[in-house]
């Protein structure tokens, strides 16, 4: 990944904005403060490549601050050790709502809920929130109603993000165009709704430990790259900073 890929930066003034520290520093720095709390972040990209981890470390940083955190683990990949590992603190876990759909119609009828269930929550994140559409389009006549479905997810998760001012985490996969471009799984609804897009990228091997995020922020005419590398480990992402052109491949 180079410094020319397509980004966006926003210039947000965080008295104009009520705004979240993302718990990185260098990160809250090109966000003007932190995420704006009435916004939706999509992540996506390649497996292995920190989505899921940055996802943790960010409700971690929020959970601290005394606030509630809401888990949708569409995929069932969800790690209690591994979140424990970084969170560090068992009266901060059991603060946690772990809630696992079993289908894309079970999904949506959870996210068009949880506004029922928001009592003192700072952050949810739906991770593989795609998973269900993913395994299951395929599988019936209409994929036009699984479209259906994703957009009424999206627009409740909206509801919520705006009117409750709770910073939303969707976790996406990637896919690949005709052309080789990686973009998210069905991209034309996310860009809809989201404010900062995030693509994750393994560097290399998979076993190498150093990844790379690319941040994407809309509105797209305040263009401006920003590709940062970090790596992972038990306690989360590490030795997070900005790559330089030049820097690797």
């Amino acid at each position: 990944m180079s410094g020319s890929d397509e980004g966006t930066l926003i210039k947000l003034s965080p008295r104009d904005h009520p705004v979240i520290s993302s718990g990185i520093p260098l990160l809250d720095e090109y966000l003007v403060g932190g995420f704006r709390k009435d916004s939706l972040l999509h992540l996506y990209g390649e497996p292995g490549s920190g989505k899921t981890t940055f996802a943790m470390q960010l409700m971690t940083h929020i959970m601290r601050e005394g606030w509630k955190g809401i888990w949708v683990d569409a995929n069932t990949a969800f790690s209690l050790e591994k979140f424990a590992k970084i969170v560090q603190n068992e009266a901060i876990l059991k603060t946690l709502v772990l809630v696992q759909p079993k289908s894309f119609a079970h999904q949506t009828q959870i996210l068009q809920n949880l506004k029922y269930y928001l009592d003192g929550v700072g952050i949810i994140v739906i991770d593989t929130i795609t998973h269900y559409y993913r395994t299951e389009r395929f599988q019936e006549a209409s994929q036009g109603f699984f479209q259906e479905l994703i957009d009424t997810q999206l627009g409740a998760l909206v509801g919520i993000a705006h009117l409750q001012k709770i910073p939303i985490v969707l976790i996406n996969y990637a896919t690949v165009q005709e052309d080789g471009k990686k973009v998210p799984l069905v991209a034309r609804g996310f860009a809809r709704v989201e404010r900062y897009r995030f693509y994750f990228s393994n560097k290399s091997k998979e076993e190498d430990s150093i990844k790379y995020l690319k941040i994407e922020f809309s509105p797209e005419k305040y263009s401006q790259n920003r590709v940062f590398s970090f790596e992972i480990n038990d306690r989360g992402i590490t030795a997070f900073q900005l790559k330089l052109a030049g820097d690797g491949e």
